[in-house]
């Protein structure tokens, strides 16, 4: 049912996989996510499961409605709760969350897309980004991290990453128009770019990790799942592979005492 982040006793965090699920096919069957066209009773199940093995209760969770954008947001105690029954209760047009306190998950969506937990052990700040090829090259993982340093006063050197399981470069195919827009504004971003006259192609994860590291972020602090969502079909859902599909939630919370 999880991938599970073991990075500290009191952080719970990870990624569900695709299985021990109630939706139906196409979504089967651990569809996290309302967007797609799932049952939403069977969503909700879903994410019960999921928050019952997590050992924090589901009206205890955070979920964005995602735009592809560079927005984040810090969460409190009355965000709790937010686009978990709906999703037009979510918190809208956020593709990233970060708190300082107990007691809250904070969750994104993905299949494909490749999602970034952050964890600062001495303020206790944790953070959930959803990065898709849009929000890589907005650099919304760098410009979280540069709030974080900038205005929560962390050291980057204390951030741990996690970067969970999407889509690697060679089954990420771009188009010319992409590999343009990443000559003529993202030229630093070229070392992750593939560029063949029959198929080029881009590591997002890649670019994300050397966001981290443009920030200060130590390599030994970075755990890359480093699994393609687009090749392992058993474990995960997979937006190119199968358009019409369920998502995945990436997750992470605070919580004493829970072992």
């Amino acid at each position: 049912m999880i991938h599970t982040w073991n990075i500290d006793k009191d952080i719970i965090a990870g990624t569900t996989l695709r299985h021990q699920g109630h939706s139906k096919a196409p979504f089967d069957s651990l569809n996290m996510a309302f967007y797609v066209p799932d049952e939403p009773k069977d969503v909700i199940k879903n994410r019960e499961a999921v928050a019952k093995a997590c050992k924090i209760p589901l009206t205890q969770w955070v979920f964005p409605k995602m735009t592809h954008s560079d927005h984040f947001i810090k969460v409190t105690k009355t965000d709790v709760g937010k686009g978990v029954f709906e999703e037009s209760t979510s918190i809208m047009d956020m593709d990233a969350l970060y708190t300082q306190e107990e007691d809250i998950m904070l969750a994104v969506f993905h299949a494909d897309c490749t999602p970034v937990l952050l964890y600062d052990p001495i303020t206790q700040t944790i953070g959930a980004i959803h990065a898709g090829w849009a929000g890589t090259l907005k650099e919304i993982t760098k410009k979280m991290l540069k709030h974080w340093i900038e205005v929560e006063h962390i050291n980057p050197k204390d951030i741990k990453v996690y970067i969970g399981p999407s889509i690697s470069q060679k089954n990420f195919e771009i188009g010319y128009d992409l590999v343009h827009t990443i000559i003529t504004h993202h030229k630093h971003y070229l070392p992750f770019v593939k560029i063949d006259d029959m198929r080029s192609s881009m590591d997002v994860s890649g670019i994300n990790i050397q966001q981290c590291l443009d920030m200060g972020i130590l390599k030994e602090n970075i755990t890359h799942l480093n699994e393609c969502t687009y090749e392992l079909e058993d474990k995960y859902f997979s937006y190119r592979k199968e358009p019409v599909s369920g998502r995945h939630a990436s997750f992470i919370g605070i919580k004493r005492n829970h072992r």
